[in-house]
């Protein structure tokens, strides 16, 4: 039995919507749109958030 996923990609950002674009090209892009990958799943996570809450505003503002 394999794995699910092979492969896995770290991305840290201080704009949340630099971030949308960056994702958004990767998404067009020929890597991600031929069928060489296929990209499974986005699992967002921020550091130290239990000191924090889940509002939006409180995570676009990090830095």
């Amino acid at each position: 039995m394999h794995s699910r996923i092979s492969d896995f990609l770290i991305i840290e950002t201080h704009d949340l919507k630099e971030y949308g674009y960056l994702i958004g090209y990767l998404r067009e892009s020929k890597t991600f749109a031929a069928p060489y990958s296929k990209l499974e799943d986005i699992i967002i996570g921020v550091s130290n958030n239990f000191r924090g809450s889940l509002n939006f505003q409180d995570i676009s503002t990090l830095g």
